[in-house]
């Protein structure tokens, strides 16, 4: 099994980096890539405590060092929330081994504690101060058009000390966030928080969307702060939990012991279409209407997800490629993916007619099904499962990416922006899936766009 990547980086509690900013006090958290550990800021007037991440630097050529810039990308645009952890600093080691991420510290930890204690259940006015502050906070980024889609406690920090009644919560960990609300990306998070169509792809036609999941999960969040128990292992058919639910409507607020009230706010997020679920502020407004959420107090609480069958949070291996010009299309990691291939040169494009498109024929590529050349298609093994390589022992590697230097026929002309594309050199993906979330560049010059999915050109 190969070791995680943080089992490169050196213990480095009491040293100090950035020129002897922060110094680092003690490790408060490891992962699979990384290293947290408190930190003093003593740039700072006073000095404070902050948290810095330590992980091993990773070229953007690297499909790990996409996934980095893509959560770097996403915390950077969110970190003014006030919902949110706020992201300081980022800076290399001298020798540019060390990728280096200070954040704002929270002393509280995250809310996974509580709910293995039980310590929420019965305390409804405490649950609703942090739902409502989770519903906020998922709100600002939805209103940002991203979407985490890894909402869980452990990814919620306590700004405030553990003790403290005035509880005040921020929405940590973007690795899996995306700016792409219709995703064509199944099984991506973590199993107990995943929305049914985001687990059970036949549930899709092709894409679901982010923002649908990310309700779901706080869904799933709230009964697990209400009640101490997950309502299922993962919300899929399978599952004798949710199949038991979708039998009998009455089946959560039973075994759970779920007010009335309660039970019809779940029943209702837990819709199984879409588009029969309520808003964020529809789920907020009813849920301040409940007085108490449980008739009985079980105290004992169902096990953890990592002790029970919940998965990794990292990417399920991706859908198979279909030509679909408004979602992302991605090739299928389940099996062999088509050989790795370098770019063609860039393809010089002017942008003095009315519409530009990049079309599969623009891209070379080995053993690709390509139903329909005139679609706009370009492969990407998108966030694929690099810690966990598939069971038949196949690997994945990114298709090459169609490039165009695009020029305007004069300077002042806008340009909008369809499907998913690289705007110039270095900069993250603006992903967008249908006309109206056209992204617009006014007043912008000769640049080089990079394609990594469906993209269209447009002038106005």
């Amino acid at each position: 099994m190969t070791p995680p990547l943080s089992s490169n980086i050196p213990d480095l509690t009491g040293a100090s980096v950035a020129r002897g900013r922060y110094e680092l006090t003690r490790l408060i958290g490891c992962g699979a890539f990384g290293k947290v550990y408190q930190a003093l800021d003593t740039y700072a007037w006073p000095a404070e405590l902050v948290a810095v991440k330590c992980q091993q630097y990773l070229e953007s050529s690297t499909p790990l060092g996409q996934l980095t810039d893509l959560e770097f990308d996403a915390h950077e645009a969110l970190s003014h929330g006030d919902r949110i952890v706020g992201l300081r600093h980022l800076f290399l080691s001298d020798d540019g081994e060390l990728l280096f991420s200070v954040m704002d510290y929270c002393p509280g930890g995250d809310l996974s504690e509580a709910v293995h204690n039980g310590s929420l259940v019965g305390k409804p006015q405490l649950v609703k101060r942090i739902m409502r502050q989770l519903l906020d906070g998922v709100e600002f980024m939805h209103k940002k058009r991203i979407y985490h889609r890894d909402l869980k406690p452990e990814n919620i920090l306590v700004s405030s000390e553990k003790d403290d009644p005035e509880l005040d919560i921020k929405i940590a960990d973007f690795g899996l966030a995306t700016r792409c609300n219709w995703n064509g990306q199944f099984g991506t998070g973590t199993k107990a928080y995943m929305s049914p169509e985001n687990v059970d792809k036949s549930l899709a036609d092709g894409t679901y969307k982010a923002a649908d999941t990310d309700l779901w999960a706080c869904a799933v969040i709230f009964v697990i702060f209400a009640t101490s128990h997950f309502p299922w292992a993962r919300a899929h058919k399978l599952d004798k939990r949710y199949a038991e639910y979708r039998e009998d409507p009455n089946y959560l607020h039973e075994s759970l012991h779920l007010t009335q009230e309660t039970s019809d706010l779940v029943d209702w997020c837990f819709t199984e279409d879409p588009a029969g679920r309520p808003t964020l502020d529809a789920f907020r407004r009813e849920l301040d209407k409940i007085d108490e959420f449980v008739t009985a107090v079980v105290r004992k609480p169902d096990p953890s997800p990592s002790q029970s069958s919940r998965a990794e949070s990292v990417p399920a291996p991706p859908s198979p490629p279909s030509v679909q010009p408004s979602s992302m299309i991605i090739c299928d990691c389940s099996g062999a993916c088509p050989p790795a291939v370098p770019p063609r040169p860039p393809i010089r494009i002017d942008c003095g007619m009315d519409v530009v498109r990049l079309y599969a024929d623009d891209v070379s590529l080995a053993d690709s099904p390509m139903e329909d050349s005139s679609q706009m298609y370009s492969p990407l093994c998108d966030t694929p499962d690099v810690s966990m390589p598939p069971s038949d022992g196949s690997s994945c590697s990114p298709s090459p990416s169609t490039s165009a230097i695009v020029t305007p026929p004069d300077s002042h002309a806008s340009l909008a922006v369809y499907g998913v594309v690289n705007v110039a050199p270095g900069k993250q993906p603006v992903c967008t899936a249908l006309p109206e979330e056209a992204v617009t560049l006014p007043d912008w010059g000769p640049r080089r766009m990079m394609a990594l999915g469906s993209c269209e050109f447009r002038l106005f």
